[in-house]
């Protein structure tokens, strides 16, 4: 089969591609990404925006139009770093491929001459095709600058867990997504590559890949498996070897962890390059073997073969340079692995339910959880359209009372007729005063989250404090809410309440905000955010964790508490897991890509 000979070809190649792709690697992680972060999060605390949403997005366009065009600008420079990765990578190949040897600083200008041929047109088709491959490389890809954007895990929980069709629809749209981008995947290359004009790049893209669609994704395929397999049998056997280790002769085991960490951290590196490239190579080769890659231009300059003495001396320096970086990398893994306590979090039933028994936010619900001894029953309520506190989630109540109406359209008494039902269990709605009064009967510690659909109201937030602002002190009651405004007017009016900042996303790092906390999405949450938040004095709060692997990832984080729909399952793993985490169980978060030293 033509395309097994296609993966020969490129393994065969790879060690030609190192160099430019780790040059450009290193640059974008080590000073490129984290100096625009930087540069961002400063620019918006400057002009007092200290935190991007949904919610504030709109007043921040009407009220500061020159910080909303900044963002504009910050968006438009992640497509461009798109962009110009994209290209380096794409001519790189193509030097490659025609053997030609050319400098770094000949590829970086080759690269930004591309940015000559930007229009309108084409910035569109550009921004299309980012936000069409947005799905597959936000959840997998190496495109470093947007390696953090990924569809949450609770997002994706919804879909699975919820109607057919959203399951469908899901599907479908990431089946069109990677169809759309294959079929289009040789227009930029050939406007690169062959300076043509757009219309006519996109009509071969079309025409090459229709003859060829079921091979180029073979090869895509079995090139990215091959990669998986030698990066997980690799991983394995290291881990296996540090099992061993641990097991045998403890006293080497910190030793012999840093030795092999960095052995992972090696192979981690060949991994993120050979699947950088492997993408660029494909599309290289197939434009060569169907006569559209064109030859070398004259006009660029070659670089000279260095003498033989020359080649000696660079491989020297090369040799020595590793070894130093080497050793400073061994004695940095080594105070990482020292750091391996296992803090014990505090625990967090989500909306007051385990495992299913009962109906979320429901007053038997909350008897059931109690007997598993969370530290806090986590619950959501809402105002309703008589100024007063319900317990509800949803904005809409037709999922779980068949009402097609919203909590702010009925009244308290209305509210509570309600008979909500989930997991063929049924349970009346309650009001807030009621569920109150039977967590603090139970000794019932809560976690208070305050839910917003509507336009943001200071009046409800401070009618809340008014009413349960003793009682919230007096029972050690937490709250905690989506909406900043909320979380910043409580601590505003009644700075002795522990509130914490619900975040969905973790893309540049904890916002700035007077709230005692963060209460993070856990797929999206690694250990950097919560150290920087530590760093700020916040704790920081996992939601949701289901499974032990990710309830020991978190707390290998340092998290301060961890929320769960199965509090049977985090009892068991905070009852039986050890106060410190085994140096091969660290690698192995690391390996795994849940987590970087920092």
């Amino acid at each position: 089969m033509t395309y097994i000979h296609d993966l020969f070809e490129f393994f065969k190649k790879t060690g030609k591609y190192f160099r430019d792709v780790l040059w450009l690697h290193t640059f974008l992680v080590v000073l490129l990404i984290p100096f625009v972060v930087f540069v961002f999060r400063n620019f918006l605390q400057a002009n007092t925006i200290y935190y991007l949403s949904n919610d504030n997005l709109l007043s921040i366009i009407i009220q500061k139009p020159f910080v909303a065009f900044a963002i504009l600008l910050f968006f438009l420079f992640v497509v461009g770093i798109f962009y110009f990765q994209f290209n380096y990578l794409i001519i790189a190949t193509y030097c490659i491929e025609l053997k030609k040897r050319i400098g770094i600083l000949t590829l970086v200008k080759l690269t930004l001459r591309q940015f000559k041929k930007i229009r309108l047109g084409y910035t569109s088709f550009i921004l299309f095709y980012f936000f069409l491959l947005l799905p597959i490389i936000g959840q997998s890809s190496r495109m470093d600058i947007i390696s953090n954007i990924k569809i949450p895990a609770f997002i994706l929980d919804f879909i699975f867990t919820n109607r057919v069709q959203f399951v469908v629809s899901f599907v479908l749209f990431y089946i069109l997504c990677l169809y759309l981008a294959l079929r289009l995947i040789y227009t930029l290359p050939l406007v690169t590559l062959k300076d043509m004009r757009l219309r006519e790049a996109v009509k071969k893209s079309f025409e090459v890949t229709k003859k060829n669609f079921f091979r180029l994704t073979l090869t895509f395929l079995g090139v990215l498996l091959v990669l998986f397999l030698f990066f997980a049998i690799s991983i394995f056997f290291l881990i296996l070897l540090q099992m061993h280790i641990e097991l045998n002769v403890p006293n080497i085991s910190l030793l012999s962890g840093s030795l092999i960490m960095t052995v992972v951290q090696f192979i981690t590196l060949i991994n993120i390059v050979l699947s950088t490239i492997a993408y660029f190579f494909v599309l290289v080769r197939h434009l060569d073997k169907i006569g559209e890659l064109p030859p070398f231009p004259e006009t660029i300059k070659i670089k000279n073969v260095p003498s033989r003495k020359g080649r000696i001396i660079k491989r020297a320096i090369l040799v020595l340079s590793a070894g130093i970086l080497t050793a400073i990398v061994v004695q940095y893994n080594q105070g990482f692995l020292k750091e391996n306590d296992m803090p014990i979090p505090e625990t967090f039933s989500h909306r007051g339910v385990t495992r299913g028994v009962g109906v979320q936010n429901t007053i038997p619900a909350l008897e059931n959880v109690h007997r598993y001894a969370p530290d806090y029953v986590e619950m959501d309520i809402q105002y309703t359209k008589d100024k007063q506190f319900v317990l509800m989630h949803d904005g809409n109540l037709k999922n779980l009372c068949g009402v097609n109406k919203t909590v702010h359209q009925l009244t308290l008494k209305e509210m509570t007729a309600l008979t909500a039902s989930e997991h063929h269990q049924s349970a009346p709605v309650p009001s807030f005063d009621a569920y109150l009064q039977k967590a603090n009967a139970l000794h019932q510690k809560l976690l208070i989250e305050l839910k917003i659909y509507v336009p943001y109201d200071e009046k409800m937030v401070d009618d809340f404090v008014e009413k349960y602002h003793d009682n919230i002190i007096k029972n050690g009651h937490h709250i905690h809410s989506l909406s900043y405004p909320i979380i910043e007017r409580i601590k505003e009016i009644a700075p002795d309440l522990n509130c914490s900042f619900i975040l969905p996303f973790n893309i540049i790092g904890p916002p700035i905000s007077h709230t005692n906390a963060f209460t993070m999405e856990y797929s999206t949450l690694n250990s950097g955010f919560v150290k920087s938040a530590h760093h700020d004095g916040k704790k920081v709060l996992a939601w949701t964790v289901n499974d032990m692997d990710s309830i020991e990832r978190m707390r290998s984080f340092d998290v301060d508490g961890i929320i769960t729909d199965d509090m049977q399952t985090l009892n068991q793993e905070i009852k039986e897991a050890p106060l410190k985490m085994k140096y091969s169980e660290k690698i192995l978060i690391y390996s795994t890509g849940r987590d970087v030293a920092e």
